[in-house]
C-alpha cells in the first residue's frame, strides 16, 4: 500500500524549469572623458586665397566627443555661411565671430557635439568673394554630448590700438563647475603668440600658433564656477580680436 501511494504521489508531482533571465545590453549614450573635459588633438590649415578652408584631424575622431572650428578671414563684415565636415555631423552651430575693422580681418570660432567618430576633414565657407583664409580644428573628449555643451561666449578686439595683450573680456559667471574654457585670437601680423591665462590664476596651454597663419588657440579645463576669459601675449603690438567660449562637461 506504502509503495502504491509513492508511486501515485509521483506521478502528480510537475518538475517546472525555472524562467529563463534575458539580460538585454543597450548602448549607452556617448559621454566623452568620463566628465572632464579633455584635450584630444589638433591640426591647421592656411590655403591661401579661397572661398573655404578645409583642415583634416590627424588621427580619427572619437564618437560623442566635441569638435571646435577656428577660421580667420582676411575681410571684415564677411560671415561663415556653413561648416560641413565628411562624417556628416549636424550640429555645426557658430559660437562666437569678431570683426577686427581697423585692421580688416574677421575671426570665428564653431563647433559640433557628440561627433561621428572615424577620419574626418572640416571646411568651413566663407560668404562673398575670395579671401585669404587660415583654418584649425580641435577635439575635445568629457564634454556633454546629450545636448548643446556651449555655455558662455565673449569676444573683443583691440580697435585702432595695437597692443601686445589680447584679451577676450570675462563671461558672465559659468553654469557648472567642470567646464572647458577655449581661448581664440587673431592679428593683423606675423606674430608670435603666448598662452595667458582664464583671468582666474588658471593658466592655459598654447595648442595651436603658427605665426605666418596670424591665429592662436588655448584652453584650460576649470573645476568651479567662474567668470572667464581668454588671454595671450604677442611678441610685439598688433591690431587682434579675442574671443573666448566655455563648454560644460558631460
Amino acid at each position: 500500500m506504502k509503495r502504491a501511494l509513492t508511486s501515485a504521489l509521483a506521478a502528480l508531482v510537475v518538475v517546472s524549469a525555472p524562467a529563463q533571465l534575458t539580460i538585454v545590453k543597450r548602448r549607452p549614450l556617448a559621454a566623452g572623458g568620463g566628465g572632464t573635459p579633455t584635450y584630444v588633438q589638433s591640426n591647421h590649415n592656411a590655403p591661401g586665397s579661397s572661398t573655404t578652408c578645409a583642415v583634416s584631424y590627424s588621427s580619427n575622431s572619437t564618437a560623442g566627443n566635441l569638435a571646435i572650428y577656428v577660421i580667420r578671414v582676411a575681410a571684415a563684415g564677411r560671415a561663415i555661411s556653413s561648416v560641413t565636415d565628411t562624417q556628416g555631423n549636424t550640429h555645426w552651430t557658430q559660437a562666437a565671430a569678431q570683426d577686427q575693422t581697423s585692421d580688416g580681418h574677421g575671426l570665428f570660432v564653431w563647433y559640433a557635439w557628440n561627433i561621428n567618430g572615424g577620419a574626418n576633414t572640416v571646411t568651413g565657407t566663407v560668404s562673398g568673394a575670395a579671401a585669404t583664409v587660415r583654418c584649425q580644428v580641435f577635439e575635445y573628449s568629457g564634454v556633454l554630448s546629450t545636448g548643446d555643451p556651449l555655455d558662455k561666449t565673449v569676444t573683443a578686439s583691440s580697435g585702432a590700438a595695437a597692443n601686445a595683450a589680447p584679451d577676450s573680456t570675462a563671461t558672465a559667471t559659468t553654469t557648472q563647475a567642470k567646464e572647458l574654457v577655449f581661448g581664440a585670437a587673431s592679428v593683423g601680423g606675423v606674430q608670435t603668440f603666448t598662452a595667458g591665462n582664464d583671468g582666474n590664476g588658471h593658466p592655459m596651454t598654447l595648442r595651436q600658433s603658427t605665426s605666418a597663419e596670424k591665429i592662436g588657440s588655448e584652453d584650460v579645463t576649470v573645476s568651479a564656477t567662474e567668470a572667464a576669459k581668454a588671454t595671450f601675449s604677442l611678441g610685439a603690438n598688433d591690431l587682434w580680436t579675442c574671443i573666448v567660449a566655455t563648454f560644460k562637461g558631460s
